[in-house]
């Protein structure tokens, strides 16, 4: 194994307001390919310090920032689930249908841009989880032939009449009480029902993970598990409108290497239904190399669950085997 050099960097967002930041996991060795992660909800990078390493000592570096709102990527607490809407200059027709789903993707691509120039030629895979995994299907739709692969992980597969209810009911109530309002009803709406099928659970957040040491760490980090501005709430909605938005779809990269997977006692995927129904539209789309894999036993966190061990060789081993097409015994 090699050893590892962690590198912070910041950039300003492609919304002229808000400073993300991220950090580099760099192998001290020749770098294989690059995987660049696209974090979920209320959440943030440094959670992925410990599979990042795994990689990065195995000649793979890592890349991943704090999306807007989350971790460091905020002016204030107060800004935490808030996506903040970049106003100066802009008249207020634009501002008030003006959404940040957009500049989530461009602050990865800026990122991936960045990253190529330092290591060209080198295989590029993106991964994201949960809500990171919506910004990636939206990356991978306007800007997929900057990939070689993509790690769809956690994700969902919401009706559109249901996606589009909740976009017109968020919007309501920005008018109503402002974009900054969190409301309880919106979060009831798309979490209430998350825990419903576990056995006297112990906490809201038992449908995260089942590694009761992951959780009681998610719940002492005041960067973990706040809930969401509407501002925020309405990024996320139309980022899972335009993924599932059929002329959208079409756009996919048929060459793209594609590695869908999750656990399969996660709610956000419906049990594997919806995460199954994720794959067979890829699949009829034509998307040439594509691959699922559902864990028995597994929640929503799959790289912290108490088989990561397995789930991070399995994803090692896919990279090698699709993408850099390397022998690993």
């Amino acid at each position: 194994m090699c050893e590892i050099r962690v590198k912070e960097f910041s950039f300003l967002s492609s919304n002229k307001y808000t400073e993300i930041h991220g950090k580099m996991w760099i192998p001290d060795r020749d770098v294989e390919a690059v995987l660049q992660i696209s974090h979920g909800m209320a959440e943030h990078i440094d959670r992925y310090d410990e599979f990042a390493r795994y990689l990065a000592a195995r000649g793979i570096l890592v890349v991943g920032n704090n999306h807007m709102g989350h971790g460091n990527s905020i002016v204030n607490k107060d800004d935490l689930g808030y996506f903040a809407i970049p106003i100066k200059g802009m008249n207020k027709r634009k501002a008030e249908n003006y959404s940040s789903s957009a500049d989530l993707v461009k602050d990865l691509v800026h990122i991936t841009k960045t990253v190529k120039k330092h290591y060209p030629g080198v295989p590029y895979i993106l991964l994201g989880h949960s809500m990171g995994s919506f910004i990636a299907r939206r990356y991978l739709m306007e800007y997929g032939n900057e990939l070689d692969g993509i790690i769809i992980m956690g994700t969902g597969n919401q009706p559109e009449a249901v996606v589009n209810a909740g976009l017109a009911i968020t919007k309501m109530l920005i008018m109503a009480k402002g974009d900054r309002f969190r409301s309880e009803l919106i979060y009831k709406m798309m979490f209430g029902a998350y825990n419903r099928k576990i056995d006297n659970p112990v906490s809201g957040d038992d449908w995260i993970c089942t590694n009761k040491e992951t959780l009681k760490k998610y719940e002492e980090d005041e960067l973990c598990g706040f809930k969401f501005t509407l501002n925020g709430y309405e990024a996320l909605l139309s980022t899972i409108k335009y993924i599932i938005n059929k002329e959208n779809i079409k756009k996919i990269p048929k060459d793209v290497k594609m590695l869908i997977n999750a656990g399969k006692e996660d709610p956000v995927g419906d049990y594997g239904e919806a995460v199954k129904q994720v794959y067979e539209t890829y699949t009829a789309q034509g998307v040439k190399d594509i691959t699922l894999t559902l864990y028995d036993g597994c929640r929503h966190e799959i790289l912290n669950e108490t088989n990561k061990d397995k789930v991070y060789k399995d994803i090692y081993m896919w990279i090698n085997d699709h993408v850099i097409h390397k022998i690993v015994e």
